[in-house]
């Protein structure tokens, strides 16, 4: 199934983006996981936020239309961007 609406494909990206942040809170309040829950502020949701956009761009720029690679490009580009953030 192809998504040939670029609104679709930026949306999928975006959920892909979310959603492994959505699952780590979960598992925090579940008790699955060992940590701290993020302090839900300004900061928080700002970076959030811009993680969500950046990776829909990044899927409409990449010309891919399935959703499953949608989905994919939007979970690597926090993963990517947090990897690089980190290096010296």
């Amino acid at each position: 199934m192809d998504l040939p609406d670029p609104v679709v494909r930026f949306l999928w990206g975006v959920l892909g983006a979310v959603a492994p942040e959505i699952v780590r809170i979960y598992r925090i309040k579940t008790g699955v996981s060992k940590g701290k829950l993020p302090a839900f502020g300004y900061p928080y949701f700002l970076i959030s936020l811009a993680y969500a956009v950046l990776s829909g761009f990044i899927v409409l720029a990449s010309g891919k239309t399935s959703p499953v690679e949608c989905l994919w490009i939007g979970a690597s580009i926090p993963a990517i961007i947090s990897y690089l953030a980190r290096q010296p």
